[in-house]
Protein backbone atom coordinates (compact mmCIF):
# COMPACT_ATOMS: atom_id res chain seq x y z
CA UNK A 1 0.00 0.00 0.00
CA UNK A 2 1.40 3.39 -1.03
CA UNK A 3 1.91 5.90 1.77
CA UNK A 4 -0.38 8.95 1.60
CA UNK A 5 1.14 12.01 -0.02
CA UNK A 6 1.83 14.76 2.50
CA UNK A 7 0.86 18.15 1.09
CA UNK A 8 1.38 21.65 2.41
CA UNK A 9 -1.07 24.08 0.85
CA UNK A 10 -0.19 27.76 1.14
CA UNK A 11 -3.31 29.72 0.26
CA UNK A 12 -4.49 33.01 1.77
CA UNK A 13 -7.95 32.90 0.18
CA UNK A 14 -10.36 31.10 2.55
CA UNK A 15 -12.77 30.22 -0.29
CA UNK A 16 -9.95 28.56 -2.26
CA UNK A 17 -8.86 26.74 0.90
CA UNK A 18 -12.36 25.33 1.35
CA UNK A 19 -12.58 24.36 -2.34
CA UNK A 20 -9.29 22.48 -2.02
CA UNK A 21 -10.47 20.54 1.04
CA UNK A 22 -13.83 19.68 -0.53
CA UNK A 23 -12.17 18.49 -3.73
CA UNK A 24 -9.88 16.14 -1.81
CA UNK A 25 -12.78 14.72 0.17
CA UNK A 26 -15.03 14.34 -2.86
CA UNK A 27 -12.36 12.58 -4.92
CA UNK A 28 -11.14 10.56 -1.93
CA UNK A 29 -7.55 11.45 -2.73
CA UNK A 30 -4.91 9.73 -0.54
CA UNK A 31 -3.45 12.93 0.87
CA UNK A 32 -2.49 14.10 4.31
CA UNK A 33 -2.53 17.86 4.13
CA UNK A 34 -2.00 21.00 6.13
CA UNK A 35 -3.32 24.37 5.05
CA UNK A 36 -1.61 27.65 5.97
CA UNK A 37 -2.26 31.14 4.69
CA UNK A 38 1.06 32.96 5.01
CA UNK A 39 4.74 32.54 4.39
CA UNK A 40 5.41 32.76 8.12
CA UNK A 41 3.02 29.90 8.87
CA UNK A 42 4.50 27.89 6.00
CA UNK A 43 8.00 28.19 7.45
CA UNK A 44 6.72 27.06 10.84
CA UNK A 45 4.96 24.07 9.26
CA UNK A 46 8.13 23.06 7.37
CA UNK A 47 10.07 23.04 10.65
CA UNK A 48 7.67 20.78 12.51
CA UNK A 49 6.66 18.36 9.76
CA UNK A 50 8.02 16.66 6.63
CA UNK A 51 6.05 17.19 3.42
CA UNK A 52 6.26 15.41 0.07
CA UNK A 53 5.09 18.45 -1.89
CA UNK A 54 4.06 22.09 -1.50
CA UNK A 55 1.21 23.72 -3.39
CA UNK A 56 1.34 27.49 -3.09
CA UNK A 57 -0.57 30.47 -4.40
CA UNK A 58 1.87 32.88 -5.98
CA UNK A 59 0.88 36.01 -4.09
CA UNK A 60 0.90 35.66 -0.32
CA UNK A 61 0.31 38.32 2.27
CA UNK A 62 3.91 38.29 3.50
CA UNK A 63 5.76 36.94 0.48
CA UNK A 64 5.47 35.10 -2.81
CA UNK A 65 5.96 31.58 -4.12
CA UNK A 66 9.53 32.61 -4.99
CA UNK A 67 10.22 32.86 -1.25
CA UNK A 68 8.75 29.38 -0.83
CA UNK A 69 11.19 28.05 -3.45
CA UNK A 70 14.06 29.36 -1.39
CA UNK A 71 12.76 27.89 1.86
CA UNK A 72 11.64 24.50 0.56
CA UNK A 73 14.87 23.05 -0.77
CA UNK A 74 14.40 19.41 -1.76
CA UNK A 75 10.59 19.56 -1.75
CA UNK A 76 8.81 19.93 -5.11
CA UNK A 77 6.69 23.07 -5.38
CA UNK A 78 3.63 23.62 -7.55
CA UNK A 79 2.75 27.27 -8.01
CA UNK A 80 -0.84 28.36 -8.55
CA UNK A 81 -1.19 31.65 -10.40
CA UNK A 82 -4.10 33.74 -11.62
CA UNK A 83 -5.10 33.70 -15.27
CA UNK A 84 -2.77 35.83 -17.38
CA UNK A 85 0.18 35.39 -15.01
CA UNK A 86 2.16 33.03 -17.24
CA UNK A 87 5.17 35.34 -17.06
CA UNK A 88 5.19 35.04 -13.28
CA UNK A 89 4.79 31.28 -13.58
CA UNK A 90 7.84 31.02 -15.83
CA UNK A 91 9.78 33.10 -13.33
CA UNK A 92 8.78 30.67 -10.59
CA UNK A 93 9.96 27.72 -12.69
CA UNK A 94 13.33 29.37 -13.18
CA UNK A 95 13.52 29.82 -9.41
CA UNK A 96 13.10 26.09 -8.83
CA UNK A 97 9.35 25.36 -8.87
CA UNK A 98 8.40 21.97 -10.34
CA UNK A 99 5.34 23.21 -12.24
CA UNK A 100 2.59 25.78 -12.26
CA UNK A 101 -1.19 25.71 -12.66
CA UNK A 102 -3.34 28.60 -13.82
CA UNK A 103 -6.13 29.33 -11.36
CA UNK A 104 -9.50 29.83 -13.07
CA UNK A 105 -12.68 31.36 -11.66
CA UNK A 106 -14.56 28.03 -11.76
CA UNK A 107 -11.69 26.30 -9.95
CA UNK A 108 -11.33 23.65 -12.63
CA UNK A 109 -7.60 23.78 -11.88
CA UNK A 110 -8.31 21.48 -8.94
CA UNK A 111 -9.08 18.69 -11.41
CA UNK A 112 -5.60 19.03 -12.89
CA UNK A 113 -3.87 19.30 -9.53
CA UNK A 114 -3.86 15.57 -8.51
CA UNK A 115 -2.04 14.44 -11.67
CA UNK A 116 0.52 17.22 -11.33
CA UNK A 117 1.04 16.33 -7.67
CA UNK A 118 1.51 12.66 -8.52
CA UNK A 119 4.08 13.37 -11.21
CA UNK A 120 5.98 15.81 -9.01
CA UNK A 121 6.16 13.43 -6.05
CA UNK A 122 7.19 10.44 -8.20
CA UNK A 123 9.85 12.51 -9.94
CA UNK A 124 11.23 13.78 -6.64
CA UNK A 125 11.33 10.31 -5.12
CA UNK A 126 13.06 8.94 -8.20
CA UNK A 127 15.63 11.75 -8.04
CA UNK A 128 16.33 10.97 -4.38
CA UNK A 129 16.79 7.27 -5.14
CA UNK A 130 19.20 8.09 -7.94
CA UNK A 131 21.17 10.43 -5.67
CA UNK A 132 21.36 7.78 -2.95
CA UNK A 133 22.52 5.20 -5.48
CA UNK A 134 25.11 7.55 -6.96
CA UNK A 135 26.38 8.43 -3.49
CA UNK A 136 26.74 4.73 -2.66
CA UNK A 137 28.48 3.97 -5.96
CA UNK A 138 30.83 6.92 -5.61
CA UNK A 139 31.98 5.84 -2.15
CA UNK A 140 32.33 2.06 -2.35
CA UNK A 141 35.86 0.66 -2.22
CA UNK A 142 35.70 -1.15 -5.56
CA UNK A 143 36.29 0.66 -8.83
CA UNK A 144 33.14 1.23 -10.87
CA UNK A 145 32.97 2.39 -14.46
CA UNK A 146 29.99 2.53 -16.80
CA UNK A 147 30.19 2.27 -20.56
CA UNK A 148 27.57 2.85 -23.23
CA UNK A 149 26.62 0.34 -25.92
CA UNK A 150 29.62 1.43 -28.00
CA UNK A 151 32.08 0.70 -25.21
CA UNK A 152 32.68 4.38 -24.40
CA UNK A 153 33.26 5.22 -20.73
CA UNK A 154 30.50 7.46 -19.37
CA UNK A 155 31.05 7.32 -15.60
CA UNK A 156 33.75 6.44 -13.05
CA UNK A 157 33.65 6.55 -9.25
CA UNK A 158 36.19 7.80 -6.73
CA UNK A 159 37.81 4.40 -6.17
CA UNK A 160 38.46 4.21 -9.91
CA UNK A 161 40.67 7.32 -9.71
CA UNK A 162 42.72 5.80 -6.90
CA UNK A 163 43.10 2.40 -8.55
CA UNK A 164 43.61 3.35 -12.19
CA UNK A 165 45.18 6.79 -11.72
CA UNK A 166 42.99 8.45 -14.35
CA UNK A 167 40.85 11.49 -13.58
CA UNK A 168 37.25 11.53 -14.81
CA UNK A 169 38.18 14.06 -17.50
CA UNK A 170 40.92 11.77 -18.82
CA UNK A 171 38.71 8.72 -19.40
CA UNK A 172 35.09 9.81 -19.80
CA UNK A 173 34.33 9.79 -23.50
CA UNK A 174 37.23 7.41 -24.20
CA UNK A 175 36.90 3.75 -25.31
CA UNK A 176 37.18 1.18 -22.54
CA UNK A 177 40.28 -0.18 -24.30
CA UNK A 178 42.32 2.55 -22.54
CA UNK A 179 42.06 0.29 -19.47
CA UNK A 180 43.79 -2.63 -21.17
CA UNK A 181 42.55 -5.96 -22.36
CA UNK A 182 38.82 -6.45 -22.81
CA UNK A 183 37.28 -9.23 -20.77
CA UNK A 184 33.69 -10.17 -20.01
CA UNK A 185 34.31 -10.95 -16.37
CA UNK A 186 36.43 -12.99 -14.00
CA UNK A 187 40.11 -12.27 -13.52
CA UNK A 188 41.95 -10.19 -16.09
CA UNK A 189 44.79 -7.73 -16.46
CA UNK A 190 44.12 -4.00 -16.77
CA UNK A 191 46.27 -0.94 -17.15
CA UNK A 192 46.83 2.14 -15.01
CA UNK A 193 47.48 5.64 -16.30
CA UNK A 194 51.24 5.20 -15.79
CA UNK A 195 51.21 2.12 -18.04
CA UNK A 196 51.68 -0.42 -15.27
CA UNK A 197 49.40 -3.45 -15.30
CA UNK A 198 47.59 -5.19 -12.48
CA UNK A 199 45.14 -7.99 -11.89
CA UNK A 200 41.46 -7.27 -11.25
CA UNK A 201 38.46 -9.39 -10.47
CA UNK A 202 35.89 -7.96 -12.86
CA UNK A 203 32.12 -8.33 -12.83
CA UNK A 204 29.80 -6.75 -15.38
CA UNK A 205 26.06 -6.08 -15.47
CA UNK A 206 23.94 -4.93 -18.38
CA UNK A 207 21.87 -1.78 -17.86
CA UNK A 208 18.55 -1.50 -19.67
CA UNK A 209 16.36 1.55 -20.26
CA UNK A 210 12.63 1.78 -19.55
CA UNK A 211 11.81 0.07 -22.85
CA UNK A 212 14.07 -2.88 -22.08
CA UNK A 213 16.77 -1.93 -24.56
CA UNK A 214 20.42 -2.28 -23.55
CA UNK A 215 21.68 1.14 -22.51
CA UNK A 216 25.13 0.31 -21.24
CA UNK A 217 27.29 -1.87 -19.00
CA UNK A 218 28.30 -1.39 -15.37
CA UNK A 219 31.71 -2.86 -14.52
CA UNK A 220 32.93 -3.40 -10.97
CA UNK A 221 36.66 -4.03 -10.67
CA UNK A 222 38.52 -5.13 -7.56
CA UNK A 223 42.30 -4.91 -7.45
CA UNK A 224 43.55 -8.42 -6.63
CA UNK A 225 47.25 -7.78 -7.19
CA UNK A 226 48.16 -8.63 -3.59
CA UNK A 227 46.05 -11.79 -3.67
CA UNK A 228 47.69 -12.91 -6.92
CA UNK A 229 51.12 -12.20 -5.44
CA UNK A 230 50.26 -14.28 -2.35
CA UNK A 231 49.01 -17.11 -4.55
CA UNK A 232 52.21 -16.98 -6.60
CA UNK A 233 54.32 -16.99 -3.44
CA UNK A 234 52.39 -20.00 -2.18
CA UNK A 235 52.87 -21.83 -5.47
CA UNK A 236 56.58 -21.06 -5.41
CA UNK A 237 56.84 -22.32 -1.85
CA UNK A 238 54.95 -25.50 -2.70
CA UNK A 239 57.16 -26.07 -5.75
CA UNK A 240 60.30 -25.54 -3.68
CA UNK A 241 59.02 -27.97 -1.06
CA UNK A 242 58.09 -30.51 -3.74
CA UNK A 243 61.56 -30.28 -5.31
CA UNK A 244 63.17 -30.65 -1.90
CA UNK A 245 60.99 -33.67 -1.15
CA UNK A 246 61.75 -35.24 -4.54
CA UNK A 247 65.49 -34.69 -4.10
CA UNK A 248 65.39 -36.10 -0.59
CA UNK A 249 63.39 -39.07 -1.76
CA UNK A 250 65.78 -39.66 -4.67
CA UNK A 251 68.78 -39.48 -2.33
CA UNK A 252 67.24 -42.00 0.00
CA UNK A 253 66.52 -44.35 -2.89
CA UNK A 254 70.16 -44.16 -4.17
CA UNK A 255 71.47 -44.75 -0.68
CA UNK A 256 69.55 -47.98 -0.48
Amino acid sequence: MTDPIRILLIEDDTVDQLAFKRHLEREKLPYHYEVVQSMRDALAALKRQVFDIIVSDYNLGDGTALDVCEAAKGIPLIVITGAGNEEIAVKALKSGAYDYIIKDADRNYLKVLPLTVEKAVQSNRADKQVKMLMHAVMHINDSVYITDTQGIIRFVNQAFHQTYGFSAEEVIGKPVSVLGEECQGGECIQRRKDGSTFYVSLSKSIVRDDSGEVAGVVAVARDITERKAAEEALRASEEKYRQFFDEDLAGAFIAT
